[in-house]
């Protein structure tokens, strides 16, 4: 059964129109053909990331963590093979997310969600998580939130989804986010003479 955390990804990429996969074994690309990587050895028919997705004709990674009722992130969940993959795909220039979900309640006031750069939120880490072994949804004491450290990334609740907001650091990596056509519209295949 999928993580609450993957079907919150899963229904917001369908909502936007982009192409998502989840893979479960080595798999080959359906852009290049090349092998993309193999199951984890701890769990049987799993892969080291969630989803591949393609935002319009561009690739990216996308690693979903976040658990019902959970208000931590803590810094182990994403493994050592999770984060060497999504690095090592950032470094050849294909775009690696994190799509989080915090929160104790119902979404939106008792959840929320953010959809991060991989590199944002390394940086990120690097800088906050030096004296701690997890994130906290909001502060604690001295230690700022996940919702104030990545508020530019934060995703909004629209009729029972989450979505990229048009304020969001996104647009200005991914202008047609929000307005990409149908994947399998009655239009996907047919052009028009002009």
């Amino acid at each position: 059964m999928a993580k609450e955390s993957e079907q919150d990804f899963r229904n917001m990429a369908k909502r936007l129109n982009l192409w998502c996969h989840k893979w479960s074994d080595l798999r080959i690309c359906p852009k290049c053909g090349t092998k993309l990587f193999t199951s984890r050895e701890d769990v049987p028919d799993e892969s080291i990331i969630d989803y591949e997705i393609f935002i319009g004709s561009t690739p990216a990674w996308v690693e979903c963590k976040g658990k019902p009722g959970h208000t931590l992130l803590p810094f182990a969940e994403i493994s050592p093979k999770q984060r060497n993959f999504l690095t090592s795909w950032m470094l050849r220039d294909v775009w690696s997310f994190l799509f989080v979900t915090l929160g104790d309640g119902n979404a939106p006031k008792g959840r929320q969600a953010w959809l991060i750069p991989w590199y944002i939120y390394t940086q990120a880490e690097d800088h906050y998580g030096t004296a701690r072994v997890s994130w906290p949804w909001k502060q604690q004491g001295v230690y700022p939130g996940f919702n104030q450290v990545f508020w530019e990334y934060e995703l909004t609740w629209v009729k029972g989804g989450w979505t990229i907001p048009p304020t969001s650091p996104m647009l200005g990596y991914f202008p047609d986010i929000l307005t990409l056509p149908s994947l399998y519209g009655a239009d996907y295949g047919h052009t028009t003479d002009s």
